[in-house]
């Protein structure tokens, strides 16, 4: 299931999930435990998934010019 949660400031949600200032997209989302910041292509996503790595994320930083 997928729950969208509209925030006035997505800073806030990425602090309390401990995201880094480097590391921040334009956008937050959680898949389990896992962060998956910014315009991340959904293969990577599936890939990391799939790997299950000791790590808090996913991060493509900043706003991406031409997102798929």
């Amino acid at each position: 299931d997928v729950e969208l949660i509209e925030v006035d400031d997505v800073a806030v949600v990425q602090e309390e999930h401990g995201v880094a200032a480097g590391v921040r997209g334009c956008h937050t989302s959680m898949v389990g435990e896992y962060v998956v910041e910014g315009h991340v292509p959904a293969d990577l996503i599936q890939r990391f998934l799939e790997e299950e790595p000791d790590l808090m994320g996913i991060s493509v930083p900043g706003m991406v010019v031409g997102p798929p």
